[in-house]
């Protein structure tokens, strides 16, 4: 089905996000270790018609089989672009790293011969049941690659959360629900944040839609834009709950928290440490004996979770099922071995606390989930997969 086995990354020479940025090559240099030729095309930020023009010249002779996308890093365009792609026989792959909502409008103008990513099965469900079921749909988790270790009698940190902090507290966002949309906005939202449990599974979207239904109103008949929309606004909400709850269930333990806003936090056994450059956010975690993932269950794919064991931390997260979804699976082993789960908030103290006071579990965890991310969670792996899987359905 591949004519040339060689893809194509055309982006501009400024990111919005240096995480984005780094997958994306990582990605890249998956497929090129899967035996494609990996293109990369940068546009300057001044003048760029010349580069642009001669690169779509590139797809329209033929030269990729596909045009890579990742998250908002990639080549877009409308019609006119879908048309020269077509002629090229080239496809274009939608690598999304979020919820469907956080794209929603891009997965809605790829052609029907596309290829879509999404990082979890409910992911997938999600976008088959409210935005397109015509496209080459897959999940592809997140995944890490190789890196140098630090020794671990020499690492320094505790434990280690790299994130911001909620700019509002959750209490605030209610109250401006009722001020910034219409009522059956605001009763819908409030209606989603009483159900609404940091550690419970159910999907954001399963959420959204009964809350609507029990106002009357089917997904069918409303608005995508006001749904995706509606998504979009809980998730900062459960966002910022979730990582509130855990954050302050874990004050009195030696956590180092990386990111804005954390400074009401610092004291006691937390460290509040401010934003830091990408790299040295990640040379931090290498030097950390565990990486906390801090997300709503929903969640069950995060690059942080495999980031961390790629540098040989032990890994404790909020949720469940997260090695299982990787895998595609209804369950794993290593969702037992590799990985410590917080439970819910009330718990999530104790659990740290034990983990931490228990050298040789630390240190089997460390190593279990270094050994999972090499054997399995590598992006080489997840492009690898993803290959096999167009390739045996012919897609």
């Amino acid at each position: 089905m591949w004519r040339t086995r060689s893809i194509l990354l055309c982006h501009g020479d400024a990111t919005k996000d240096g995480n984005v940025d780094r997958i994306g090559h990582e990605i890249l240099d998956g497929f090129r270790a899967n035996g494609w030729t990996g293109v990369e095309v940068v546009l300057p930020a001044v003048d760029s018609a010349p580069a642009l023009s001669a690169t779509v010249g590139r797809i329209e002779a033929g030269e990729f089989d596909l045009v890579l996308s990742v998250q908002d890093m990639g080549m877009f365009g409308g019609a006119e672009i879908d048309a020269i792609m077509a002629r090229g026989g080239a496809r274009r792959l939608y690598w999304a790293l979020d919820h469907p909502y956080s794209c929603w409008q891009a997965a809605m103008h790829l052609p029907a011969n596309a290829i879509l990513t999404y990082p979890t099965r409910g992911n997938v469900q999600c976008c088959r049941n409210y935005l397109r079921h015509d496209l080459s749909l897959r999940c592809v988790a997140h995944a890490a690659s190789p890196r140098e270790l630090a020794p671990w009698a020499t690492r320094s940190v505790g434990a280690i959360f790299v994130g911001n902090a909620p700019v509002q507290t959750p209490e605030a966002m209610r109250r401006d629900w009722s001020m910034s949309y219409p009522a059956h906005w605001a009763d819908t939202l409030e209606a989603m944040a009483e159900r609404f449990d940091p550690h419970r599974s159910d999907s954001l979207d399963d959420l959204a839609v009964d809350a609507l239904r029990a106002r009357g109103v089917e997904v069918a008949t409303a608005d995508r834009g006001d749904f995706m929309l509606l998504m979009s606004i809980f998730d900062k909400y459960a966002w910022a709950r979730t990582r509130l709850a855990y954050i302050g269930a874990l004050r009195n333990l030696p956590v180092t928290l990386v990111g804005r806003g954390w400074d009401a936090m610092a004291g006691g056994g937390v460290a509040a440490l401010g934003p830091l450059p990408t790299e040295s956010a990640r040379a931090l975690m290498a030097d950390s004996r565990i990486v906390l993932n801090i997300l709503p269950a929903w969640y069950r794919s995060h690059e942080r979770i495999f980031e961390g064991m790629a540098a040989g931390c032990a890994v404790a997260c909020t949720g469940g099922g997260v090695m299982a979804n990787a895998a595609g699976g209804d369950s794993d082993e290593a969702d037992r071995d590799a990985i410590a789960y917080l439970g819910p908030p009330n718990e999530a103290g104790e659990r740290l606390a034990g983990l931490l006071g228990d050298e040789s579990r630390l240190q089997a965890l460390a190593e279990a989930g270094l050994a999972e991310q090499r054997n399995r969670h590598r992006w080489t792996d997840r492009v690898g997969a993803l290959l096999g899987s167009l390739e045996a359905r012919r897609a």
